[in-house]
């Protein structure tokens, strides 16, 4: 922690985000630091926001360089290349603002992906 600059310097952080009624998202990165008493908190190096399977929703890992965490309002932001990946599909875009709270994230631009299907049984006659 520098007391001058009011940040906390971190090595292979780790952040839990839950909210009610949704599912939880796990985010981590070789790096990290807050400013500003916590309400930003940056992270670089192989960020991930994996978010676990429910009963509704399959699980989706999102994957950047660099991300900014806004803890207070449960947001998350990056303007680097990211891949979001849910089953067998993958999507692809530079630029991302996520709500932790409801599970909701946009591509910004350049956004391409490829959707397959889950696989269904066959159905008989």
């Amino acid at each position: 922690y520098n007391d001058q600059r009011d940040q906390a310097t971190f090595s292979h952080p780790t952040i839990t985000s839950y909210a009610d009624n949704q599912p939880t998202w796990h985010i981590t990165a070789l790096h990290g630091n807050s400013s500003k008493n916590n309400t930003t908190i940056k992270l670089w190096g192989e960020v991930k926001f994996h978010r676990l399977a429910t009963d509704e929703a399959p699980a989706t890992v999102i994957t950047t360089t660099e991300a900014m965490i806004y803890p207070k309002q449960s947001l998350a932001k990056t303007d680097q290349p990211v891949t979001i990946t849910q089953l067998k599909s993958i999507a692809h875009g530079t630029g991302m603002t996520a709500d932790l709270k409801n599970g909701n994230y946009s591509l910004l631009s350049q956004s391409k992906g490829e959707y397959v299907p889950p696989e269904q049984p066959a159905k008989w006659p």
